[in-house]
């Protein structure tokens, strides 16, 4: 028992000794755990974009297919479709073609008959001067296509007078009445086509060409309207002025009223009728 005292007694000692170390500190540390890194949860996974269903295919495009055109069709713009004339020829509008051929067309300068194309004689008194004309066609010895002639319902241009339309003219005893309209007519005008301007004293003015005559009727002091000048006394009044205008109108107009005179009122002017 002794011995085991002896031998257990050291042993107590420095037992004793190691717990007065923990108790004052000095026991080195404890090295703690590492904390462990938390684990990065995954990404989530994006959901599939979804694809866009294919456009519709447009369908084809007809294509038209223009017919070919007949031989000889002209494919530019159509001229207007010619006009009757009065006298036989025909007329097209400004630009697409031939005048009337009723009256003829004066067709250049001449001083003799064989100067002029076959059909055709130089016509020298006025108002052609000296131009070629065609064969028995009447000279332009009428009114310009803007004098207005007086009727019953009023002034109508000449260019718009029918056969039937009723106009002032005047009976064998020199009264004013109404009357039908016979005839109307209309010639081209050459390019040196010149009128007569009259005035008159009361302010009334017509022009006319200058073989164009006055109502007879009426027994005036001139018989055409180139006779007239300054002075003349004519139709209750006298002329100022009597003066050559050129015209530049495509055509001269007449017309015819029934009766015995075949006289008419042009702008207030009494004349008389080429047609007779």
């Amino acid at each position: 028992m002794t011995r085991l005292t002896k031998t257990l007694a050291p042993l107590s000692l420095l037992l004793l000794a190691y717990a007065c170390k923990i108790e004052e500190g000095t026991m080195p540390p404890t090295t703690p755990p590492t904390p462990t890194t938390p684990t990065t949860p995954p990404t989530p996974t994006a959901p599939p974009t979804p694809t866009a269903p294919p456009m519709p295919t447009a369908p084809p495009t007809a294509t038209a297919t223009t017919p070919p055109l007949p031989t000889g069709v002209a494919t530019g713009p159509t001229a207007p479709p010619a006009k009757p004339d009065a006298g036989g020829g025909t007329k097209t509008d400004a630009g697409g073609g031939s005048k009337p051929d009723a009256g003829g067309t004066a067709s250049g300068k001449c001083a003799a008959d064989g100067d002029c194309p076959a059909g055709q004689h130089c016509a020298m008194g006025m108002p052609l001067n000296g131009r070629c004309w065609k064969n028995g066609s009447p000279e332009p010895i009428c009114l310009a296509e803007d004098t207005r002639i007086a009727t019953p319902s009023g002034e109508i241009p000449v260019r718009e007078l029918t056969p039937g339309t009723m106009v002032w003219t005047l009976d064998a005893s020199g009264t004013r009445v109404a009357a039908p309209v016979t005839t109307v007519g209309h010639v081209p005008a050459p390019p040196s086509h010149k009128m007569v301007h009259v005035v008159m004293s009361d302010g009334r003015s017509v022009h006319a060409s200058p073989r164009h005559p006055t109502c007879a009727a009426a027994k005036p002091s001139a018989g055409t309207m180139a006779d007239l000048s300054h002075g003349h006394a004519f139709d209750r009044a006298t002329v100022s002025t009597a003066d050559r205008t050129p015209y530049a109108g495509e055509e001269t107009y007449d017309l015819l009223p029934a009766g015995a005179t075949g006289c008419y009122w042009a702008n207030g002017v009494l004349l008389g009728s080429t047609l007779r």
